[in-house]
């Protein structure tokens, strides 16, 4: 039995409220009227996800997270997996090998650049079996120990691997590095190396892939500082006292955030700038520049914007102090997100499993270039979806 004066005011009752309560005689629910109104759509989804499930299978059986955990060298062996000729498992380390970037597996990374090497002995080589095929790379029948022909015949490469970044053993400075080579082809008669030029192509999913993989922590690092951020602020609503607080500082943390990331790609143009590899294009200084300068402006606006509109922030804030109460009634609203986190942790370590796997498919396809007068074998992933399979 309905009693509508428990529920409206005088006021409301008044005005017809209590009429509302009360269903016409015919009314037998919605159930009967219920049905699918988009069935097309249904079917699309349902595929959408048998699709996506046959892919991430697949990518599971013929993927090879190693590939994306660790670096390849010339011949397409994974460096710390796979194992060399004499059945010894590589190195973990790459280092550059030759003048189209290519790579050999090393111990360790050198801890000084040396530009002028004695011997063979000095110099990071490719393996001797390889060495021996490459007839500019020979003294006769066997393999030259003159520091110069190595270089020239890309066969080696100097030791300059001084920076350690994912495994890879990288130069401080390219600049006196191309120097040395160019010197060592002029003494020969040969043309200038004009830098190492040569990009390595690659899927946009591996780009994407090895990128997350260099930033990891910083990416895991913001999903996890968020989540924990969004947790805490959710127990302050509840605390009346602490909301005013916790809407003025999110408030300004836009204009904060802005003017921050400004000074960093103020830092990285400076820095950029004052680079003596040469590496970096002045568009490009010129853009982040211009992109810090940007970022401030928009901390500016955000900052003047909030003082503007700080009467309508307080007025927010007294009505959030009344939504709080709702949520300290409802239990469940402060147990959703958690369960909400676990699950959507849950969905984002499956589907990154997932593209780890997929971004490692294909095969490694040899190819060779000539380059002053030596013909440069080596091997390149290609990432060939499903046809290497069919």
């Amino acid at each position: 039995m309905i009693h509508p004066e428990e529920y409206f005011s005088p006021f409301d009752l008044a005005n017809g409220a209590a009429g509302k309560l009360s269903p016409s005689p015919d009314f037998d629910g919605p159930v009967k009227r219920r049905r699918i109104t988009d069935p097309l759509c249904l079917l699309l989804l349902l595929g959408l996800w048998g699709v996506a499930t046959w892919i991430g299978v697949w990518s599971l059986q013929n993927g090879d997270y190693n590939i994306f955990l660790r670096p390849t060298d010339y011949k397409g062996r994974v460096c710390g997996v796979d194992t060399d000729d004499n059945g010894v498992v590589l190195p973990s380390f790459i280092h550059i090998a030759d003048t189209l970037s290519n790579g050999v597996c090393v111990n360790e990374c050198p801890t000084e650049m040396n530009l002028a090497p004695t011997s063979r002995s000095d110099l990071i080589c490719k393996d001797e079996s390889d060495l021996l095929s490459m007839n500019t790379c020979l003294s006769g029948s066997n393999i030259s120990n003159d520091p110069d022909t190595l270089i020239s015949c890309s066969g080696c490469m100097y030791a300059m691997g001084v920076n350690q970044i994912k495994n890879q053993c990288l130069p401080g400075s390219v600049s006196p590095v191309i120097a040395s080579i160019d010197d060592v082809l002029e003494s020969k008669g040969l043309g200038p190396i004009d830098g190492f030029n040569r990009i390595k192509q690659q899927s946009y999913i591996i780009k994407l892939m090895d990128d997350l993989h260099t930033s990891i922590l910083v990416v895991a690092g913001a999903i996890g500082g968020t989540t924990i951020c969004s947790l805490m602020i959710l127990i302050l609503y509840l605390v009346p006292r602490c909301i005013a607080f916790v809407i003025w500082f999110t408030a300004l943390l836009v204009p904060g955030v802005f003017g921050v990331g400004g000074f960093f790609l103020w830092l990285l143009a400076d820095r950029y700038a004052n680079d003596e590899t040469s590496l970096y294009p002045r568009y490009h200084v010129l853009f982040i520049t211009f992109s810090a300068i940007f970022f401030w402006s928009l901390g500016g606006i955000s900052l003047i914007s909030l003082i503007d509109l700080r009467k309508k922030i307080n007025l927010t804030i007294d009505l959030t102090k009344a939504g709080s109460r709702a949520i300290r009634e409802v239990k469940l609203s402060f147990l959703f997100p958690i369960v909400q986190v676990v699950f959507y942790g849950t969905f984002l370590a499956t589907i990154g499993y997932w593209l780890i796997n997929f971004s490692t498919t294909g095969v490694f396809v040899e190819q060779t270039e000539t380059v002053f007068g030596s013909d440069i074998i080596y091997t390149v992933k290609k990432f060939t979806t499903f046809e290497h399979y069919k």
